[in-house]
């Protein structure tokens, strides 16, 4: 996971946090999504949770059309 651009530590922490009680470790993607829905209901701005972003493989397969 990386941020698209600087936001505050306590912020980070807090979000950091979220993110693996949702799955971090083994489904970061899903684990991302409800972090940042979580964020959302909460009425967190989104400075504190859309600078996050998932890169690299999910260990999921391709889509299938």
């Amino acid at each position: 996971m990386a941020s698209l651009w600087s936001i505050e530590d306590a912020a980070t922490r807090r979000f950091i946090l979220r993110f693996y009680e949702e799955g971090g470790a083994s489904a970061p993607v899903l684990a991302l999504a409800r972090a940042q829905k979580a964020f959302i209901a909460s009425g967190q701005p989104a400075s504190s949770w859309a600078p996050f972003v998932v890169i690299g493989s999910t260990g999921l397969a391709p889509a299938t059309h």
